[in-house]
């Protein structure tokens, strides 16, 4: 498996497949997309996307959202990439390009998403609270 981020564009030819990624049933419950989104993430200064691509496909996304020392970020893997590592190999990638330039790192996620807190409390992240029903957790660089 070759996989690689690659910083998504305005008018990028993969934002009909990353829309299709992110209305899936699976995704959207816990990701929802405004009409102008991909504008968003493609036009705003400090927030960034990425595509992460398997093989020379594009399987999913990383949005990030810089502030001060810290990185926001949220993930999202098409449903017939998922459970493979995809997200893990994708995450580490994303921290060596950040840990230049951010301290720490923070993810809010849906308490009933059991997935995504597997995933980021087996890459060392800790929880730090809970906002409604959202629990957050932070890693920090040393």
């Amino acid at each position: 498996m070759i996989m690689e981020l690659a910083p998504l564009s305005s008018g990028d030819r993969d934002i009909p497949k990353l829309i299709e990624i992110h209305r899936d049933s699976a995704v959207a419950k816990y990701i929802s997309l405004s009409e102008n989104y991909f504008e968003y993430v493609t036009g705003t200064k400090g927030v960034v996307y990425y595509k992460i691509i398997e093989d020379g496909e594009t399987v999913g996304g990383i949005h990030g959202e810089f502030s001060g020392d810290t990185l926001y970020l949220s993930i999202c893997v098409a449903a017939d990439h998922r459970r493979r590592g995809i997200a893990e190999t994708a995450l580490r990638q994303l921290f060596t390009l950040a840990v230049d330039q951010v301290n720490t790192v923070e993810v809010s996620i849906d308490e009933t998403n059991a997935p995504s807190i597997r995933l980021f409390q087996k890459m060392g992240f800790v929880p730090i609270g809970k906002e409604d029903e959202l629990l957050l957790y932070r890693l920090t660089f040393s």
